[in-house]
């Protein structure tokens, strides 16, 4: 094992059933040496597989998704052997803030015409979740 520090990207899987805003998302993420989208899903077990498959470090995960919502999906991914830090967006305009919290996620943002606020929480999370050097 090298004792170097490492530089190697935060690893995220998507999954919005949404196809424009995931592929938004993942272009924006792609424009920072930081992060590498590793995974697209279209609903919350698509998520959880490429969860388990890819060990992602991060989850991006929409709130309401066919299949299994965001909320169920966060919760499993959370109770995996290498959870994966999980945020949680919506586009509705619900209180769906606790729950989400409660099947722990990290961040929970509201979809906007601004993409702003998303890049920032999945920053501020990324970082939170690196080990320290």
């Amino acid at each position: 094992m090298s004792s170097g520090q490492s530089t190697r990207p935060v690893r995220i899987v998507i999954a919005d059933d949404d196809p424009l805003f995931g592929r938004m998302v993942q272009a924006q993420l792609s424009e920072r040496a930081e992060f590498e989208v590793v995974g697209l899903a279209a609903n919350g077990l698509e998520a959880i597989m490429l969860t388990q498959e890819l060990e992602p470090d991060l989850v991006l995960l929409d709130v309401s998704m066919p299949v299994l919502d965001g909320i169920d999906a966060a919760r499993i991914i959370r109770q995996g052997r290498r959870p994966p830090s999980v945020v949680l967006v919506t586009g509705e305009d619900d209180a769906s803030d606790a729950r989400a919290y409660e099947a722990g996620a990290a961040a929970y943002v509201r979809k906007t015409g601004d993409i702003v606020p998303l890049m920032e929480a999945i920053l501020t999370v990324s970082q939170l979740a690196l080990p320290l050097r």
